[in-house]
């Protein structure tokens, strides 16, 4: 949004601009300066734009490694549970050919 004013009120300026507005014209407006205005809060727009694209894209990609490494680390807890039962299973063994 461009704020176009015949005011030459500075105080109206920085409210429009606190309410979102991205720059003020003064009337008479100067083709060249109102131009160059449009184009700047178009580009400010874009990049704004993928700004918030590439967050959401990054939060996703958080996301989803977050879901990898609570699997990855259910499949180690679940390895790490069978080599305990298999070093037990080992255990065992080695005590009882000891006895005999």
């Amino acid at each position: 949004m461009l704020l176009i004013t015949g005011h030459g009120d500075h105080g109206l300026a920085i409210r429009a601009i606190r309410g979102g507005a991205y720059d003020y014209i003064l009337k008479p407006i100067d083709r060249d300066a109102f131009v160059n205005a449009l184009q700047r809060a178009i580009q400010t727009r874009q990049l704004s734009r993928k700004v918030m694209e590439q967050q959401l894209a990054l939060a996703l990609h958080a996301k989803s490694l977050e879901r990898l490494v609570e699997k990855r680390t259910k499949e180690l807890v679940a390895a790490n549970a069978t080599k305990d039962k298999f070093l037990d299973i080992v255990s065992r063994n080695s005590s009882l050919r000891s006895r005999i």
